[in-house]
């Protein structure tokens, strides 16, 4: 894969308490700490770092590259395929003159790089063009509060015959915090995949949005999502109400369909479906696990919390393991081999963490205000 800047040469622009509390978020809640690389343990070991320039809200993985969005500071790329040397290799600064980048996704299928920018909207960046024209598109708000893509196949009319012919389609799911929304639906094709013509990229927008209903009765809209079965069945962290399965298919429901939901003890605000179980990142109360063997009936299971964790925000699973972020304090590691009996394995003391993804089974991906991007091997 290539890695080149995308050229702003064509955008297309579909209309469509914040509290702070400087010194916690500065000095966390506990003493500063000084991971570097080459700290071990039993349970971990630090393989390499890189610094990063802005602050850094969220990641996405493309191969042996990592795509970070620092806010203001655009969008930072950098080569772990050396997991012991990460290096940046391009930063995507112009990004910021339309506001900061936020949530990010990375789709393998098209090349392509989604990046929220607040005030802005969605924008769609192809990081190797399908043929000699290089282009974006936007679209949205930029009020996002998470991003889920994904690529399926379906029958569209094409403009150059107005006939039906089968085409590539980008699905994207994103959770809006407006009233009475939940989650959005939107659909992107490119009418000249179905003629096999890589030089003629002309996009399309599905509408309307997919606007869930379901969600008035609630307090709050999701906060987390993730896949749970193909393109149209999520799994949604919902703070205080718990979590909560939705159908996005439009033959069962025009405006989607909430299938089960289920409490937890604490704030549900970010989740991960893995082998017939939702792992919930639940605020103070640690980890919540839920079996979602039938969508139709979530089931709560068990938690998990030591002194200490307050603020768990993020989870990342592959396999047997877990990684729970709390952002003050670092990352909770431990072995879900039994979802009904996590093990605690340690603990990586980390201040300002934001992310935690996998990059293989046992490799994790840690980014935080303190350490810049950390590469970690678990030995568990």
């Amino acid at each position: 894969m290539q890695i080149r800047k995308a050229v702003y040469s064509r955008q297309v622009t579909l209309t469509v308490f914040v509290c702070a509390i400087a010194a916690m978020i500065m000095f966390g809640c506990g003493e500063p700490n000084n991971v570097e690389p080459g700290d071990t343990s039993d349970a971990y070991r630090i393989l390499g770092q890189a610094e990063t320039w802005g602050n850094p809200f969220d990641l996405t993985i493309a191969g042996d590259y990592v795509y970070i969005s620092e806010r203001y500071a655009g969008v930072s790329i950098f080569d772990i395929s050396n997991p012991n040397s990460p290096v940046r290799i391009d930063t995507l600064i112009e990004l910021t003159e339309f506001g900061a980048a936020e949530e990010i996704a990375y789709n393998e299928e098209w090349d392509a790089l989604l990046v929220n920018l607040t005030g802005q909207g969605v924008t769609l960046l192809w990081m190797d063009s399908l043929g000699t024209q290089e282009q974006t598109i936007s679209w949205g708000i930029g009020e996002l509060t998470d991003l889920l893509v994904t690529i399926r196949e379906d029958s569209v009319q094409s403009t150059f015959d107005d006939q039906m012919h089968l085409s590539s389609m980008m699905q994207v799911i994103m959770s809006i915090p407006l009233d009475g929304v939940a989650v959005n639906k939107d659909v992107l094709y490119i009418d000249s995949l179905a003629f096999g013509d890589p030089y003629i990229k002309e996009w399309h927008y599905e509408a309307p949005d997919i606007e869930i209903d379901g969600l008035q009765y609630l307090t709050r809209p999701p906060e987390g999502l993730d896949f749970v079965a193909g393109a149209d069945t999520i799994a949604a962290a919902i703070g205080e109400l718990g979590v909560a399965i939705a159908s996005l298919d439009r033959s069962v429901a025009p405006d989607g369909q909430w299938l089960s939901q289920v409490d937890t003890p604490g704030n549900a605000t970010n989740l991960v479906y893995s082998d017939g179980y939702i792992y919930a990142a639940d605020g103070g109360m640690g980890l919540a696990v839920i079996d979602a063997t039938n969508a139709m009936s979530l089931e709560y299971v068990t938690g998990w919390r030591t002194d200490g964790l307050d603020h768990a925000t993020e989870v990342a699973v592959r396999g047997n393991r877990l990684a729970l972020v709390d952002e003050y304090d670092g990352v909770y590691l431990m072995d879900v081999t039994d979802p009904s009996n996590p093990e605690y394995k340690d603990m990586i003391e980390v201040r300002g963490c934001k992310r935690a993804k996998f990059l293989d089974d046992t490799t994790l991906l840690i980014i935080s205000e303190t350490e810049g991007l950390q590469t970690v091997r678990l030995l568990f």
